[in-house]
């Protein structure tokens, strides 16, 4: 039921890369607006508080933010072909904290 070391693949090539990419657009061109000391904070006030929310609010509500039952109804609809997929669709907080 759960997800494990499947969904690393998907991970890395579906959500890391793109929003690696799309990071350093938007920080090449905040570099050429901010000074240093804005950049820095512009940068790392958003990690801050990523990681406060899913400390006091998406990880303990995981229960209730994982959408197991939809989970199951895709991979039941749509194969085994499609586990890495819907595997973090069931986990998306825990691979949203990967990311």
């Amino acid at each position: 039921k759960g997800s494990s070391a499947e969904i690393i693949p998907f991970l890395k090539t579906w959500v890391n890369l793109p929003l690696a990419i799309g990071f350093m657009i938007v920080y090449t061109k905040l570099a050429n607006v901010l000074s240093k000391e804005a950049l820095f904070y512009t940068c790392i006030l958003p990690f801050i508080a990523f990681f406060w929310a899913f400390a006091f609010l998406l990880y303990p509500l995981k229960n209730s933010l994982h959408p197991t039952a939809l989970a199951d109804s895709l991979l039941h609809f749509l194969g085994p072909s499609f586990l890495g997929p819907v595997a973090i669709l069931r986990i998306w907080t825990f691979c949203l904290f990967y990311v």
